[in-house]
């Protein structure tokens, strides 16, 4: 059998030319060798792998054309953008034909996330239309579409890199890491903007609870301390502020908790959410404590912020402090008021522990967009420090 292959340089016989120039005499010399081997085994190998290596180049071909599809149609957006705007209809149609691109790339590529292809274009185009008519930062509209758009912009930025090398992607796209994070954070950042760009009482509700906590920030040294230097404290005392701003005003916020713990809220015919049983017993468990604490009006004016009543700044305090003394924020420990103070802050953090971890895309999504809001700068930083991005 060695004889016959008469060459200087073997070949394995996983190579096609290798097979096509020596399949016919190794199958005739096996057959000679070894009855029960049949005669067109080579053969039979051969048409395998010619089948197999063609089915490998269509797959191929067909990724590359997909990405090369995807490059083209950026560009094209890039220029429409520039000409027209980026909410003028040229480019909203621009922007349409690439998701209809990047959905297939995703249900390919995301092996890690939902792989969906439903990329939603309606959000996208809903946050350039809120990120065009507001230049504030700061606010919880701006944040919320800003969310979407520089995940979107990342997802691009990584087929722009492709635009004079497509080689270097790997045809099988689960295999681009790099492409694969991109597509998560951009699937995850829609699912955020879902919660509240698809509904605005939630959005309303969140904004207020924004513009409460800058008022605090301003006003409140510890709290403006947390912010400031990103401290890990501020993850457990954010829940608890969400909370309090809640129960003094449970109409105007419900939309947003409920998003988080739609258990524990019920629709009326009006379309109105309100707070389930369990709930509305701690909401009486807070205006019997509040009720209680303007007593201590006379005493405690001096120390109140003028954004604040007296019952919220003390409760305020207790929630950032842990109810120690410090800074103006005296511990109420006398006669029975004091016992009542510390089961309210038990079930307080009994219920942020909850909001926290019922749902912690849900929850991680909206601390994250309260966390730029109060700390635009600061935030990627201080996200990636405290691992809740999701």
């Amino acid at each position: 059998a060695r004889r016959t292959i008469d060459t200087p340089t073997f070949r394995p016989l996983t190579s096609m030319a290798y097979a096509a120039e020596f399949g016919v005499r190794r199958s005739r010399v096996a057959s000679d060798a070894d009855p029960r081997i049949p005669a067109d085994l080579d053969e039979n190998h051969l048409e395998f792998e010619r089948s197999y290596i063609s089915v490998c180049v269509h797959i191929q071909e067909r990724a590359r054309n997909l990405i090369l599809q995807v490059v083209e149609l950026d560009s094209c957006v890039q220029l429409l953008e520039a000409v027209y705007g980026s909410i003028s209809q040229p480019s909203r149609q621009g922007r349409r034909m690439l998701v209809s691109v990047l959905e297939h790339v995703s249900a390919a590529a995301n092996t890690r996330g939902p792989g969906r292809e439903d990329l939603g274009v309606d959000i996208l185009d809903q946050a350039y239309e809120i990120r065009q008519a507001s230049s504030y930062e700061s606010d919880a509209r701006y944040v919320v579409a800003s969310l979407v758009i520089d995940a979107f912009d990342r997802v691009c930025q990584f087929f722009r890199q492709l635009r004079h090398d497509p080689e270097h992607i790997d045809p099988c796209l689960w295999n681009n890491g790099d492409l694969v994070d991109r597509l998560v954070g951009y699937q995850a950042s829609l699912e955020v903007a879902a919660c509240y760009l698809g509904w605005a009482p939630p959005l309303d509700a969140l904004s207020r609870v924004v513009r409460r906590l800058q008022s605090l920030r301003r006003v409140e040294q510890a709290f403006e301390a947390m912010c400031e230097v990103c401290d890990a404290e501020v993850f457990m005392v954010l829940p608890r502020l969400v909370w309090l701003l809640f129960l003094q005003s449970p109409s105007e916020h419900a939309a947003l908790i409920a998003t988080i713990l739609p258990d524990d809220f019920t629709v009326g015919e009006d379309a109105e959410v309100k707070p389930d049983d369990k709930l509305e017993v701690f909401l009486q468990q807070f205006k019997l404590l509040s009720s209680q604490l303007t007593e201590y009006s006379c005493e405690l004016q001096a120390d109140v912020a003028s954004d604040f009543s007296v019952e919220e700044w003390v409760l305020v305090g207790y929630a950032i402090r842990g109810g120690t003394d410090h800074e103006g924020h005296p511990s109420i420990l006398d006669a029975a008021l004091g016992e009542q103070l510390q089961n309210f802050m038990r079930a307080l953090e009994e219920w942020s522990i909850k909001l926290q971890r019922w749902c912690p895309v849900a929850w991680n999504g909206c601390s994250e967009i309260m966390l730029r809001c109060l700390n635009s700068k600061k935030t990627t930083a201080c996200l990636k420090h405290a691992c809740i991005s999701t």
